[in-house]
């Protein structure tokens, strides 16, 4: 409670206190406590000195029983053994529970326990345990009526045991329970009611409950409003299920809040179930609020923008207004500031109230930033990341620099956790920045097995600034029994040389197994990767390559040297990235390969991928658009493991991986320069872990760009399981061919991991 904080008497004094009750807690005699403030060149240093402490044994037990004396041997076996251990807060704590829980459970509710240590005279450490118990008056519970739910269904909904008591206030607090429990499972019309009574010295408390006939939702009918203020895919979920009160408040309230939304601020709702399940809501407007003048006093800085008068009236635009004042003032360096209103009801014109309100600005103190403190730092030298330092001292204050400062150290990926705190004083706000470096070594990986890709095993090891330069190692790779392995190296400088850009380089050893041939590729990389916004990333690349192909009969050179300029854009507007529900996703890729750059290759390519998802009732629609073309330079040839090939689990479901493609004199499959592929899938959750989805894939690889055409394309249709996994759906589809291919089946199984698209 003292770390990183300005030096304050009475939070010394507090944190003294606090120290003095957490030792008495743990056994010990009362202490003497001091405590010395140093001030060293890095800031304060408190000192606390405790002496005279003498830890607590007990010597000695006392129980003083008064009740049921069955529990009273229980009670003894729980202390038996309690001679000579320290009379720890949570110790005892637990003892009392314990002995409650005894009485409890005997249906002594009222019953009373108490914990005493006094001291042994001439013993120095020894205390006496001193026990006093009543049990009380036992308890009785009993339900008559209850034929759809059982009496241990019901026993959970009382409050005694909760409690520890049994009264007229916890009776009632049961009975509430147990209606609400009931006109929340299909019985609206149930009533309870609860009676006690002594029997031989016991108390019986029974509640006496007639349910009423069990209702269904049948049909809702809304009496004064427009449909359009009622969610009916709501209603549609509710048609048929047992009559749940909590769902018709929560109708009702969501009525009242569209209404006061849309100015009805004096909005009524009434409600009425017929024993059929009719549930009716009758709703009584009101008239309707508008606000007819504006004024605006103290506004030194012009935040405030005007709006459109005549206008409806409601909390929500009056509070929109004041944020809007209130943010643009901290962000000029006005954090204080205060944003009071006043509205009066001016005048009355048919169903309509004339609303005036008047705002008061008072801007109070500008305030500039102080101190910069960044703190937490073990292996990261500061000044190798002072590229990600907005906020300098002396610059105006601004809540939303704050914020930027705050996002531009956690986009950098460089540590696990940041904590800014604030610090005011007369006329400066002093920050201090703790920051947790992320992991110095980070592995996680897994192995699973695909029926195109065979047996597949993915490792990932990441390390974070290990020496001390601010930068992100990456080492991960990705090994197909069937179709090859991917290993990178890759170092990234976060928000460098620009922020909102990132520079990485990356050496991969890429291995490809086709059906027709086999290559192998050693990449170098040098990227820039631009963050436009939190949707927009653009990136450029540099890459230098050597390729060989082998396995092979087709007709082509064997080796290559590339090299290439590549530029791709990711507008990423999908609402979760590992299961998205809706949005889109679009990513552009052109690249051009030799030419001025030198190589054996020359040739541009540009590729489009585009998804969109959208849900309608429980079902999420998927829909995929992807298409590329490449155009080689002065008439050379594009090599084959540059060219397009489509089938597999990851295009066209239902085709062998790379078999969609033109295939030579030999029957190999030598790919294309201009490919089209078209998807639609519906998804549906269908337990916790569980989805299910049909889907329809399209598509087709051309020999040439002029050869496109939207026809004779190879299709196929199908259905698929995915378990959602920590590490991403484990996916099974079967893909049924709509077009044959020489030398396949029908259909074709898949299992891969992650979404298709």
């Amino acid at each position: 409670m003292l770390l990183g904080k300005p030096v304050n008497k009475s939070d010394i004094e507090n944190a003294k206190y606090i120290l003095f009750l957490k030792i008495r807690s743990l056994g010990y005699s009362k202490p003497d406590i001091s405590y010395a403030v140093k001030k060293t060149e890095c800031g304060y240093v408190v000192l606390f000195t405790v002496k005279n402490l003498i830890l607590y044994r007990i010597s000695k037990i006392e129980l003083n029983f008064n009740g049921d004396t069955s529990i009273k041997s229980e009670v003894e076996n729980e202390i038996r053994e309690l001679t000579g251990e320290t009379p720890e807060y949570s110790f005892l704590s637990k003892l009392k529970e314990k002995i409650v829980d005894l009485m409890l459970n005997r249906g002594y509710y009222n019953g009373r326990v108490n914990l005493r240590l006094e001291p042994i005279e001439g013993n120095r450490g020894l205390v006496k345990l001193l026990i006093s118990v009543q049990t009380g008056k036992k308890y009785i519970v009993k339900f008559d009526g209850n034929r759809h739910f059982s009496e241990k269904k019901l026993s959970k909904l009382l409050t005694f045991r909760r409690a520890a008591a049994v009264d007229p206030f916890e009776i009632e607090n049961s009975v509430r329970n147990i209606k609400t429990f009931y006109q929340n499972n299909g019985f609206p019309f149930v009533s309870v009611k609860a009676t006690t009574r002594a029997v031989d010295g016991e108390e019986i408390v029974e509640f006496k409950i007639y349910e009423g006939p069990e209702v269904f939702f049948k049909e809702f009918k809304f009496l004064g409003i427009d449909e359009n203020l009622v969610d009916r895919r709501k209603i549609e979920k509710l048609t048929g299920k047992p009559f749940s009160q909590r769902d018709v408040n929560s109708i009702k309230l969501e009525l009242v809040s569209n209404l006061k939304r849309k100015g009805y601020l004096s909005a009524k709702v009434n409600v009425s179930v017929s024993k059929e399940g009719t549930v009716k809501f009758i709703v009584e407007k009101g008239p309707i609020y508008r606000i007819v003048s504006l004024k605006v006093e103290g506004d030194t800085l012009n935040c405030f923008k005007e709006i459109k008068l005549p206008t409806v009236y409601s909390d929500r635009v009056l509070e929109d207004i004041l944020n809007k004042i209130s943010d643009c003032y901290g962000f000029k360096g006005f954090p204080d500031v205060k944003v009071i209103y006043r509205k009066k009801e001016l005048r009355r014109r048919g169903n309509e109230v004339l609303m005036g309100v008047f705002i008061r600005i008072f801007p109070g103190k500008e305030y500039r930033f102080g101190y910069v403190i960044f703190q937490g730092l073990k292996r990261t030298k500061l000044k190798y990341i002072k590229n990600l330092v907005l906020i300098k001292p002396s610059q105006i204050y601004s809540k939303e620099k704050v914020t930027k400062q705050y996002s531009l150290l956690m986009d950098s990926r460089l540590f696990s956790k940041i904590d800014i705190k604030e610090f005011k004083t007369d006329s400066a706000i002093s920050e201090i920045i703790t920051l947790q470096e992320g992991s110095l070594l980070k592995t996680k990986g897994f192995v699973g097995y695909g029926t195109d890709s065979g047996i597949v095993t993915n490792g990932f090891l990441s390390s974070t600034s290990p020496f001390g330069y601010g930068l992100k190692y990456f080492l991960f790779g990705k090994y197909r029994q069937k179709e090859g392995y991917d290993a990178v190296f890759k170092v990234m400088k976060p928000q460098f040389p620009f922020r909102k850009w990132d520079t990485s380089y990356s050496i991969v050893k890429k291995e490809q197994i086709y059906e027709s041939f086999k290559t192998d590729k050693t990449t170098y990389n040098f990227e820039l990767l631009r963050r436009k916004s939190k949707s927009f990333f653009q990136t450029f690349r540099i890459e230098v390559s050597r390729e060989r192909i082998s396995n092979t009969s087709i007709r082509a050179k064997s080796s290559f040297l590339k090299r290439s300029f590549v530029y791709s854009q990711t507008y990423d507007r999908r609402d979760n990235k590992s299961n998205p529900k809706r949005g889109f996703l679009s990513f552009l890729n052109l690249s051009l390969s030799g030419f001025l750059l030198g190589g054996d290759t020359d040739y541009v390519m540009a590729e489009e991928k585009f998804l969109y998802l959208f849900p309608i009732g429980e079902e999420i629609f998927v829909v995929r658009l992807n298409g590329g073309i490449i155009n080689s330079i002065g008439g050379k040839p594009v090599p084959v493991q540059d060219r397009f090939f489509l089938g597999g689990a990851e295009s066209i479901r239902g085709y062998k991986y790379g078999t969609v493609s033109p295939t030579d004199e030999k029957g190999n499959y030598i790919g294309g320069k201009a490919y089209g592929l078209f998807s639609l899938e519906v998804r549906r959750s269908l337990t916790k872990n569980l989805e299910g989805a049909l889907f329809y894939d399209s598509g087709r690889v051309f020999r040439e760009p002029s050869r496109f055409k939207l026809s004779n394309w190879y299709s196929s249709v199908g259905f698929g399981i995915r378990y959602l996994t920590p590490v991403g759906p484990l996916r099974f589809d079967y893909g049924y061919k709509l077009k044959k291919v020489p030398g396949q089946g029908r259909g074709r199984f898949h299992i891969s991991f992650g979404f298709p698209f």
